[in-house]
């Protein structure tokens, strides 16, 4: 079997893990910290091997000309794609003092054993309120490489003593999947640590080739699920309308595989 492996920049790109301090009071408000984050993962995606940027449609703009955005937003997107990763998409949400979101979700290449990263953190504007960390396996293949992360990760459980539950149809994630609820900054700061070292785990991970049609199904099954999610279609819908907050989750936030291509 041959593999696939990366070009030896691990050691310098762990610099770009570093988040700006949160040790000096007082606090920046959370949808900051979001927003800061944000640049990080997509900064660090950006610096891969090879990183193409995918334009993405003004989402906000968009409902501002037709007229549904119900109340103001900061809505950015970021698609990167790489040699390895089909598509990387950073998103950072932005209601008011309402609700506050960081979404990453990483699509390997359907040919490549490698599972789907996610990281997703929800927040008003002093508390999180849930926070879900996984690398999803597809197939047999990339189970073995979640299996890796999650007991290299294992001790870092022990920062969260408030854990969340998993939806009904998170059945797609893994038994590792770290769901907790942070709650004090000092968890926040490392929350994102774990996130962005977890990034780098993902990306230097050596890789073999591996089926791509299993890949593919385990991939749309992955998708199937996601689109279930009725909090974020009414989270968009009541900022944009109907509308647009199908149009979005349909063709950015989580497109078919053949799509993402």
């Amino acid at each position: 079997m041959r593999l696939l492996r990366r070009d030896g920049r691990l050691a310098r790109d762990r610099r770009v893990t570093a988040l700006p301090a949160l040790d000096r009071a007082p606090y920046p408000p959370l949808p900051l910290l979001l927003a800061r984050a944000a640049a990080c993962f997509a900064d660090r995606l950006a610096s891969e091997p090879g990183a193409q940027h995918h334009e993405v449609p003004d989402y906000a703009e968009l409902a501002r000309e037709a007229k549904t955005l119900a109340r103001p937003v900061r809505w950015t997107n970021r698609i990167i794609a790489t040699p390895r990763l089909r598509r990387a998409h950073v998103e950072r949400f932005e209601s008011g003092d309402q609700i506050a979101v960081l979404h990453v979700c990483i699509l390997p290449r359907p040919d490549i054993a490698l599972p789907v990263f996610g990281f997703d953190v929800v927040a008003g504007q002093n508390r999180v309120t849930g926070a879900f960390l996984d690398l999803s396996p597809v197939d047999a293949a990339s189970e073995a490489i979640t299996q890796r992360w999650a007991t290299s990760f294992a001790a870092d459980r022990a920062a969260f003593p408030e854990h969340r539950s998993l939806p009904d149809w998170g059945a797609i994630f893994s038994d590792g999947v770290i769901a907790v609820r942070p709650t004090s900054h000092r968890e926040v700061e490392t929350l994102f640590a774990l996130g962005l070292s977890s990034l780098d785990w993902y990306l230097a991970t050596p890789v073999a080739e591996t089926d791509r049609e299993a890949a593919l199904a385990g991939q749309r099954r992955y998708i199937d699920r996601q689109r279930r999610n009725e909090h974020t279609f009414r989270m968009l819908r009541g900022c944009g309308g109907d509308a647009l907050a199908r149009d979005f989750i349909d063709r950015w936030l989580f497109p078919d595989p053949e799509r993402a291509e």
